[in-house]
């Protein structure tokens, strides 16, 4: 009899070899239709529990979600009239958004991506509908709410989509499915806005857990905190370009251009940002180093430039 009993593997019938991964790796993969590729024709389809297949479902729940968001949001005021209904709902969203936003880790990690995705896109909902039910009972009240509530839904799906993003695709390639995932999302914002211009999971730890465990963190690094004015800020120049720019200088057709433009240049830019994220020739460091810069310069450019439209037009008057 053998001193150690010899090294125990799993059932041939669990596992199998793949090499569907973006580098070529070749890995033991469980059985099961989660993890077999389809076949059309010539094309073969990533199995379902695959990072591709991952990123595409979590793109198109935004698509539909926070994508066609902005389609609404960036006609200006929402699609009113006027931007008065559209800014309090906005002021009550973001102003939530960044209290949530402070705590989305703790709350998806308690949930689950799943139910925290889920979760996240009734807030979505919600919103579209008080504008409709604003058109016909001028229901200002439901709007407010249905702003307040879509901040709270809002701040722990794009955590869980931060999550995804963050751990589901090779290191060399997270330029090119951050590229991806935004162009499919911001699809949402350009064909809401040509419709409207054309007329095995882990067990989750418990809530006391997670929020020791922020504590822990906001102790051993308060620099944290510092994050909170982006938290604040994120967003709120939405509501200056939609309702004080496109809604205050265009008529309905011409906003719905600039609306289209608008949404599909950050897929435009989402993929030329991807070749330099992805680029091998440089460290990851100075690849994000490069990446900033540029958008603090363009960001300056862009805002400056308005800011001088602005005095012209007041010159004017």
């Amino acid at each position: 009899m053998a001193d150690t009993e010899p090294e125990k593997t799993a059932p041939q019938e669990y596992v199998h070899t793949s090499t569907d991964f973006p580098d070529g790796a070749e890995v033991e993969i469980p059985q099961g239709w989660m993890y077999r590729s389809r076949k059309l024709g010539p094309i073969t389809f990533p199995w379902y529990a695959s990072p591709q297949s991952q990123l595409i479902l979590v793109a198109f729940v935004c698509f539909l979600c926070p994508g066609m968001f902005n389609a609404l949001g960036g006609l200006g005021g929402g699609g009113q009239v006027t931007a008065t209904v559209n800014d309090a709902s906005n002021t009550a969203l973001y102003s939530t958004f960044a209290l949530v936003g402070f705590f989305a880790g703790t709350i998806t990690n308690a949930l689950g991506i799943r139910i925290a995705l889920s979760f996240g896109g009734i807030g979505y909902c919600i919103y579209t509908s008080s504008y409709l039910c604003f058109d016909h009972t001028q229901n200002f009240g439901y709007s407010v709410f249905a702003g307040f509530f879509l901040g709270i839904c809002a701040g722990v799906l794009w955590c869980a989509q931060g999550a995804i993003m963050m751990s589901y695709p090779p290191e060399h390639q997270k330029g090119r499915y951050i590229a991806v995932f935004w162009g499919i999302f911001n699809m949402g914002g350009v064909i809401g806005a040509l419709r409207r211009h054309k007329s095995d999971l882990m067990q989750h730890p418990t809530w006391k857990s997670e929020f020791i465990g922020l504590w822990e963190t906001l102790i051993s690094d308060p620099w944290i905190i510092c994050l909170w004015p982006m938290f604040f800020a994120s967003n709120w120049f939405y509501t200056y370009q939609f309702n004080d720019v496109n809604l205050a200088q265009f008529n309905t057709r011409t906003r719905a251009l600039n609306n289209v433009l608008y949404w599909f240049f950050q897929i435009v830019g989402a993929v030329l940002f991807s070749f330099i994220l992805d680029f091998p020739g440089m460290r990851r460091t100075t690849r994000a180093k490069v990446v900033w810069c540029t958008l603090v310069v363009l960001t300056f450019a862009i805002w400056g430039g308005g800011y001088a439209s602005r005095l012209r037009t007041h010159g004017r008057k």
